[in-house]
């Protein structure tokens, strides 16, 4: 179910109304919601002119949010309902979006599509948003149409709606129904950062921190950081706490970074809750405390981090709760695996191959190391390479065996440039080739795998 984003203020939902007098149409943005009493007087004001449709919009907001009255879906959907269909923009969208998560009302797409329709004719850049989205995806019964959802969406963008700008901004980064240009996402995520949006913030500032579209500027990517995450925006706590832990673009400050994750741990973030429980696994900027490390680290697996899986596959493997145990172990790094961690796709293989906490077995072993491998992991390549070279479950096959060494020493892995370096040096499912061999050798040697070494070591012995 996705849900309006709201602000803390309710005054920030009505943007279309000039803050002139104190009455339904004209407010003090700071009081609404902080000032009870002023906050009622407020909603009075608007039950006054009830027969508006910008205050039947207001009114339903209230009881949409909770805000001086219970809150009461029902109630703000009937309101919201008057207002929409008095010409209210902000209020059909609103109608759209309840119609969509069944709040108020029954459940019904094809009715949230026709509301975000007539905000859409009403002018309204949020429900083109969402008519952009159902069109780019084919949502909600709209037949899917790219370059539609495009249109609407950017149109929504350029009407300066932060939600569609970060969207924009997405589809740039990854090269969803554009051609991926990260200048152009860099445009649209800084445009929504320049309005405060918290979302725009942070993205803007990943895009520091990675350099993508940008140039890498750690302190720039810090100060977007924070400023998303003095919103209380879990993502960005999470990643000013790991350039806290690191000293990337801030003076290095374990505490700071614990008292960071655990910020957004409260607001369930779930790579947050992974950060934390890392630093409570080795006592780093908080007291030790293994017990809590287990929990918060289950917790973020559980909400698909596979990072946390992986880190508990590491603390049960290597005895870090207590005691070793290698079945435990073998399925943290499966359930990593099976999220798509490369990392863990390598030792799961490697832990079928060795018969450790799962029976042996070859086949797996090699499927594991192939989906690693897929996607450039370079101890996967090396492992697949060992597989076919030794016929280990698979026919032996030393064109594959080369091949797969071969990648992995282009990445730099010194024992897979050794391994070809030899077949090299015997013609084994390469043509025979000393002075490659010997490059190889010695890049290997280099590289710090002493059985590399050794040929250099008999050539000055003779």
């Amino acid at each position: 179910m996705r849900h309006v984003k709201y602000s803390l203020a309710i005054a920030s939902l009505l943007m279309s109304l000039p803050a002139l007098s104190d009455d339904c149409f004209s407010f003090d943005e700071a009081r609404i919601g902080s000032d009870e009493a002023y906050t009622r007087s407020f909603l009075d004001s608007c039950l006054a002119e009830k027969d508006d449709p910008a205050a039947q919009h207001n009114i339903g907001i209230f009881y949409y949010k909770g805000t001086a009255v219970g809150q009461d879906f029902k109630e703000a959907f009937s309101w919201l309902r008057k207002s929409a269909e008095g010409g209210n923009p902000d209020a059909a969208y609103m109608v759209g979006m309840m119609y969509l998560n069944g709040e108020g009302t029954v459940k019904d797409p094809a009715e949230a599509v026709r509301w975000q329709r007539k905000g859409a004719e009403l002018g309204s850049p949020k429900s083109w948003f969402e008519l952009g989205l159902y069109t780019l995806y084919g949502q909600n019964g709209m037949e899917k149409n790219v370059a539609e959802g495009l249109r609407l969406i950017t149109k929504a963008a350029e009407a300066g709606f932060a939600d569609a700008e970060n969207q924009l901004g997405y589809m740039y980064v990854t090269g969803s129904g554009v051609a991926q240009d990260l200048r152009q996402a860099a445009v649209w995520y800084r445009k929504s950062a320049d309005q405060g949006d918290s979302v725009g913030l942070y993205n803007t500032g990943l895009l520091y921190r990675d350099g993508n579209g940008t140039g890498q500027d750690y302190v720039l990517a810090a100060r977007f950081f924070e400023k998303s995450a003095a919103q209380s925006y879990a993502p960005a706590q999470a990643a000013l706490g790991e350039l806290y832990a690191q000293g990337n673009g801030v003076e290095q400050d374990y505490m700071q970074a614990a008292e960071l994750f655990s910020e957004a741990v409260s607001l369930g973030d779930p790579t947050a809750m992974y950060d934390l429980g890392l630093l409570l696994s080795e006592g780093t900027g908080v007291r030790k405390d293994i017990a809590k490390s287990l929990e918060l680290l289950r917790k973020s697996a559980e909400l698909g981090n596979s990072m946390a899986a992986g880190r508990l596959g590491y603390m049960y493997g290597n005895g870090l709760t207590g005691s070793r145990d290698l079945k435990e172990a073998f399925a943290w790094y499966e359930k990593s695996a099976s999220m798509g961690n490369d990392e863990a796709q390598n030792i799961t293989g490697t832990m079928y191959l060795n018969g450790e906490g799962v029976k042996k077995d070859y086949a797996e072993a090699l499927r594991w190391f192939t989906k690693s491998a897929e996607q450039g992991n370079a101890a996967a390549m090396l492992n697949a390479g060992i597989v076919y070279l030794q016929g280990m479950g698979v026919e032996k096959d030393l064109r594959k065996a080369a091949g797969y060494f071969s990648e992995a020493a282009e990445r730099g892995e010194p024992q897979a440039m050794n391994n070809l370096g030899v077949m090299y040096l015997n013609g084994e499912g390469v043509q025979k080739d000393e002075k490659a061999a010997e490059e190889l050798l010695r890049k290997s040697c280099a590289g710090g795998y002493q059985d590399a070494c050794r040929f250099f070591r008999a050539d000055e012995e003779e």
